[in-house]
């Protein structure tokens, strides 16, 4: 059989295995059978060149375990259904890895961070909307005050309309400070949302690639099933620290007394 990890009564997994297995999860949906190429498969597993047999030799392993069923094999294409223990076996790791995660005390921090600089950045665009309108309303009274002293004609009109244009004018000034002020807080806003922990940790960073799904290619079915298929990126940047959480996990789940 495949695999360098071998657990005792005879189930084996390795790094490729645990990835094909969390794959199959995603191409073949509830325990219908599906017609899969080889490279719908390996093609979600970069960064390892598959051998000829290696592929057909994993997928027999998992028949042997009882994790699926496979009607035929031909190296190129599998006629297979993934078996309520397969499909238990990576929901109960993936759920457990998601715990682990959750619990993760760089990932919670990671979380606090998105949140505060999300916060940092409302106080920042309320702030930037603060400062327009009141630049907005100081050109509007100096352009209504300019306005009114052209329009003017008698010298004692000119004269008011003058001193009135002045008054705005020194409210404006008056009023720059503040705008300073409110600069002062934006840039500091800026500051603080740059310094928020919004780098994505390594452990949660490969399980969310996992998670996020992309458009599925267009993909056979056997006849008279209604199968709709679910693709997910599933293992495309996962890290080694992460199969070996969910290696562990497979392994308790299914010897863990």
């Amino acid at each position: 059989m495949y695999g360098e990890n071998t657990c005792e009564k005879g189930f084996e997994v390795d790094e490729i295995a645990i990835k094909v297995l969390d794959t199959l999860f995603d191409l073949c949906e509830g325990e219908s059978y599906a017609i899969l190429e080889a490279d719908e498969i390996t093609s979600r597993i970069p960064n390892h060149a598959f051998a000829t047999d290696e592929l057909a030799e994993i997928l027999s392993s998992f028949a042997v375990d009882g994790l699926v069923d496979m009607k035929y094999a031909d190296n190129k294409e599998f006629c297979i259904a993934m078996r309520t223990k397969g499909r238990t076996l990576i929901k109960q790791s993936r759920e457990r890895l998601q715990h682990l995660i959750d619990e993760n005390p760089e990932v919670i921090a990671y979380r606090e961070g998105i949140r505060a600089a999300e916060q940092d950045r409302a106080e920042r665009r309320a702030l930037e909307e603060e400062k327009a309108r009141l630049l907005h309303e100081q050109e509007e009274k100096l352009a209504e005050a300019k306005e009114s002293l052209d329009s003017a004609v008698t010298k004692k009109e000119k004269a008011e309309k003058k001193e009135q244009l002045e008054r705005v004018r020194e409210e404006n000034r008056q009023g720059q400070a503040r705008v300073d002020e409110l600069d002062e807080a934006i840039a500091a806003t800026e500051v603080r949302e740059r310094s928020r922990n919004t780098v994505l940790p390594n452990l949660a960073r490969g399980y969310q690639a996992q998670a996020e799904p992309i458009p599925p290619a267009p993909k056979r079915t056997v006849p008279k099933s209604s199968r709709a298929f679910i693709a997910a990126f599933i293992g495309s940047a996962i890290g080694a620290a992460v199969v070996n959480v969910i290696f562990w996990i497979i392994f308790l789940v299914k010897y863990a007394k």
